[in-house]
């Protein structure tokens, strides 16, 4: 797995003060993986310590490497598996027809995605937003994912609640029914809070 992480003294750190820097910090960038169960990312040091955002981005390139028409993404907040506490609302739509649902997973449910029975070389492109993340609220997200799955185009917007107050710290990206497809690539980007008055 080749990945960089930037655990960098913030550039928005100057002399141990706080300025006003970019709103957006890449925290992991140069993904390239191998064909893997799971790709985790998790706060460390320096730019990478999460607890200084507001929110993080992911930025997906995904493929599975199951022989199906399709897999699904799903994440996990913290090592939580626990089912009920994963909740999804979602729209998705192909050349089929159109879904709109609301579902429990034991992980937030995330999109479809090109499985490796579909035409080589074909990925999903799609934005992961993960909001208020060091909040005491339950945390929320959202998904914009397209793809060419099976020869049908699929579109699939949702949103998703993990039912649990604490900060995230941990991010576990996988897909349903097999593993991750070498050559998916992924980077997570920190948002910062806006540090200075105008």
């Amino acid at each position: 797995m080749a990945q960089t992480v930037n655990t960098a003294t913030p550039s928005y750190i100057v002399e141990g003060v706080l300025t006003d820097g970019e709103s957006w910090v890449p925290l992991i960038t140069d993904i390239k993986y191998p064909t893997a169960a799971d790709i985790t990312f998790e706060s460390s040091t320096g730019a990478n310590e999460w607890s200084q955002y507001m929110d993080l981005v992911m930025i997906v390139y995904p493929r599975g490497n199951n022989s199906s028409a399709y897999e699904n993404i799903q994440i996990f907040f913290n090592d939580d598996t626990t089912a009920a506490n994963y909740i999804t609302q979602y729209y998705n739509a192909d050349g089929g027809g159109t879904m709109v649902g609301y579902r429990t997973y034991s992980g937030s449910y995330y999109g479809r995605v090109p499985a490796h029975s579909t035409t080589d070389q074909i990925y999903g492109a799609g934005v992961i937003t993960f909001y208020d993340i060091n909040s005491g609220k339950r945390k929320t997200s959202s998904t914009a994912l397209a793809a060419d799955t099976a020869g049908s185009g699929n579109l699939y917007i949702g949103t998703n609640q993990w039912e649990n107050t604490d900060a995230i710290t941990k991010i576990k990206f996988t897909i349903s029914g097999g593993d991750v497809h070498e050559d998916t690539r992924l980077g997570l980007f920190g948002i910062l809070p806006r540090m200075v008055t105008a």
